[in-house]
């Protein structure tokens, strides 16, 4: 039987669309499972995943904040840091911790169902585990904070190390939790491969029963096909000219339907090739706008070396290690080094700057972030003595990490040497100026002493003896010679203020020392001190003794202005880098006329007063750098104020 060829065309037709829905039957089963194994795996595995990570993440435990927190002074500070990163530790671990208990909860009957009941049970266990190493690691965490209150820490124990152990098994954990729900990620993307492998053959072994279903149709269709022939020589010549017109076809049969969907498809590869050539265009603009900021930076980097090669102060700058690597001309002149040096310790280099303060403040610089000044260090560089100011500063990357430090090396020498010369000159002529005032004060008590011994000549000459008369006369001549000796030894003491030994001073710890020497005497005046220290410590550099001596001089003033009792009040503060002291007295506070001349030498208004105690003070604090002031308070009394640079 002979059939036609619309019949043929008909079977053939349906033979495809039946292999077709076969195909789809297939493809569709074969998805299902593989989009029921993509849900477990979006659902339950890749919330796990992130949880885990969470947990093994370095959010989870940071021992570093309690090692910083250990380094803090302020017990109290010490303890509310490590209390805070116990809280923040706690919340964040319950938190991730009931997130997976509670995704684990809601899929058990997605583990059950796929036959992954061991796994599971084998994650809560992991689970339960975890939460014992997390109480554990609370623990020794709150027993450190225990061991910190009562004192103990440190101490013969170390109890921070139970805190590392625990940390160390804590992490040992995570990580056993994270490689099982890895493991467990594996298997499932292994069994969506072996199920996307048999779709994928089963899918090629009916498309090609249906392409040779496909190929007797189309042998059939031969001069059908002459359409598309056609249609497919026009379209080569519109790409080659790069001008497409869609090609109009009469609307009779399924070919003209592939011919509009072949329009449609050059007309979007057309659009695509239009995107195509304005990202080309975009990509070149950008390329040219980084070749400009290159040789912008080029320009900026050439212009950094031109300022730091031409700068008069030495730097150099060091690595982690402490290892130099770069340094400036001005730092091979200062300090002689060469190309020689690169990539060698700084303290190799230079044993002789290896000191506390030096470390100290390399130590501040790398580990809090925090510039630093080292003044007036002396150094024998190269058979030279010098004086250097060194400034530390954090050498820090452009994601705020630290790369190491860079010092900044200036040669005070000079400037030192000819401030002390100047100060030599400055206290040369005060004494030039004391001199005659010094003459002044000693004529007096010399005349009354000579006229006294005079009237006891004649009274002897003449045989005249008054024993009351010349005993009055003597202690007379004695009182006259004891204020000649004061006077000396304060214009001594005032000429010869030694050179200051400079070392590092606890202001507190110097005042508290001359309260408790002037303790007993004060109570018997009916004096009161009232000591309000600074809460951070004030330190200072100058001589200890010279220090002690200006305090006193202040605070035996205060004492002597009060002579019928009353408070004298001492307060420490810093501001802005300055030691700041405060010594008041609610006596009756000193007349406006006199303060401007208040620190001059031998200017007093006190009967038995020299007028050097102050001068001598003021002397003391100008050569450590500080200044004096004094006025009056408004309820009474007065107040002086001591500056010194920390």
């Amino acid at each position: 039987m002979k059939f036609s060829l619309g019949f043929r065309i008909f079977i053939g037709f349906l033979t495809i669309n039946l292999l077709y829905i076969f195909v789809l039957i297939v493809a569709i089963i074969g998805l299902s499972r593989i989009s029921k194994n993509a849900s477990v795996f979006t659902n339950t595995y890749m919330p796990l995943y992130r949880f885990a990570q969470r947990i093994e993440g370095p959010k989870y435990t940071k021992i570093e904040d309690i090692k910083n927190a250990l380094e803090i002074e302020e017990k109290e500070e010490k303890i509310a840091a490590i209390e805070f990163h116990l809280l923040s530790f706690k919340n964040y671990s319950n938190e991730y911790i009931a997130k997976i208990k509670n995704l684990l909860a809601s899929s058990e009957s997605v583990f059950l169902n796929s036959n992954e009941e061991k796994s599971y049970n084998q994650l809560i266990d992991r689970i339960k585990s975890l939460e014992q190493k997390t109480e554990q690691y609370n623990k020794t965490i709150e027993k450190l904070i225990e061991s910190i209150k009562l004192g103990i820490y440190p101490g013969p124990i170390d109890y921070f190390i139970p805190v590392e152990n625990a940390e160390a098994i804590l992490k040992k954990e995570q990580k056993l939790l994270m490689m099982q729900i890895e493991g467990l990620i594996r298997l499932l993307i292994k069994k969506i491969e072996d199920e996307e492998s048999t779709i994928k053959w089963q899918l090629i072994v009916f498309t090609i029963l249906v392409f040779v279903v496909s190929i007797i149709v189309l042998i059939n269709l031969e001069n059908r096909l002459k359409k598309i022939i056609n249609f497919s020589s026009k379209l080569d010549s519109m790409i080659l000219r790069h001008q497409f017109e869609p090609i109009k076809v009469a609307d009779e049969d399924e070919i003209s339907g592939l011919i509009n969907s072949i329009n449609n498809l050059t007309s979007e590869f057309l659009k695509i090739q239009k995107e195509t050539e304005e990202n080309r265009n975009q990509l070149l603009t950008l390329t040219a706008n980084l070749r400009k900021l290159n040789a912008e930076l080029d320009y900026l980097k050439s212009f950094n070396e031109g300022i730091i090669n031409s700068i008069k102060i030495a730097i150099i700058v060091l690595n982690e290690k402490l290892e130099t690597i770069r340094f400036n001309p001005a730092a091979k002149a200062l300090l002689g080094l060469s190309d020689v040096e690169l990539n060698k310790n700084f303290f190799q280099i230079f044993p002789q700057l290896e000191n506390k303060d030096v470390r100290n403040s390399i130590n501040v610089a790398l580990f809090e972030k925090r510039m630093q000044l080292i003044e007036e260090i002396q150094v024998l560089i190269n058979n030279g003595h010098l004086i250097l100011d060194i400034i530390i500063s954090p050498f820090v990357g452009e994601n705020n990490e630290i790369k190491g430090i860079i010092m900044i090396i200036e040669n005070r020498t000079e400037i030192i040497k000819t401030k002390r010369l100047l100060n030599q000159s400055e206290r040369l002529a005060t004494i030039g100026r004391m001199a005659a005032q010094l003459t002044h004060q000693i004529k007096n008590p010399l005349s009354t002493i000579g006229l006294n011994l005079e009237f006891i000549r004649e009274d002897i000459l003449e045989d005249r003896f008054n024993k009351d008369d010349h005993i009055k006369k003597l202690n007379l001549i004695q009182s006259e010679i004891e204020n000649l000796v004061k006077l000396s030894d304060e214009y001594l003491r005032f000429a010869k203020i030694s050179e200051p030994k400079i070392e590092n001073i606890d202001i507190n710890g110097l005042i508290s020392g001359i309260i408790e020497l002037y303790e007993t005497e004060c109570k018997n005046r009916n004096i009161e001190i009232l000591f309000q220290p600074s809460k951070q410590q004030v330190t200072i550099k100058g001589d200890y003794n010279q220090l002690r001596q200006a305090i006193i001089n202040i605070f035996v003033n205060a004492m002597e202005s009060l002579v019928d009792g009353g408070k004298i009040t001492i307060a420490t503060s810093i501001s802005n880098g300055i030691a700041e002291i405060n010594i008041s007295d609610n006596g009756r506070g000193i007349n406006e006329s006199i303060i401007p001349h208040i620190f001059d030498p031998f200017y007093t208004t006190k009967e038995s007063g020299i007028g050097l105690g102050l001068s001598i003070a003021a002397q003391i604090i100008k050569e450590s750098g500080g200044k004096i002031d004094c006025k009056n308070n408004s309820q009474g009394g007065a107040t002086f104020l001591i500056s010194i640079p920390i």
